[in-house]
């Protein structure tokens, strides 16, 4: 069985290594362990991780229409970080005043973008400019 320490499985699933630290204390790898100093990850967690739903957040139990704050702790991400996605219209949502609301059926297809705020910037400028 093959294991990768942190830092082999940052370079393998392109990401920091902090995110592989927070996703190993969120359970993300369940198979993850720790020898001596350092974190030992099967790699068939991270291939699982990658093929299901990477990505993607849990919405059993959640209201038909939520705010932004709901949809961050889903995530584990910012307020900020969802008021982005809405703004760049990333993740369908109505805007009511200065609230964004989402409906759980766009919170089920939507994927997180990759490559963070200066992509989306990037992709606003760019359509903006046509």
């Amino acid at each position: 069985m093959t294991t990768y320490t942190v830092r082999e499985a940052a370079a393998v699933s392109g990401v920091r290594r902090a995110t592989i630290h927070k996703r190993i204390e969120r359970g993300l790898y369940p198979n993850a362990r720790k020898a001596r100093r350092w974190w030992m990850i099967p790699a068939s967690d991270i291939e699982d991780f990658e093929r299901n739903g990477r990505d993607r957040a849990d919405t059993s139990g959640m209201p038909e229409e939520m705010g932004t704050g709901e949809v961050a702790g889903a995530f584990g991400v910012g307020v900020w970080t969802v008021s982005r996605w809405c703004k760049s219209e990333a993740l369908p949502a109505r805007k009511i005043g200065r609230t964004w609301i989402i409906r759980r059926e766009d919170l089920r297809e939507f994927r997180r973008p990759r490559g963070g705020a200066r992509r989306i910037r990037r992709e606003e400028a760019k359509n903006d400019e046509h």
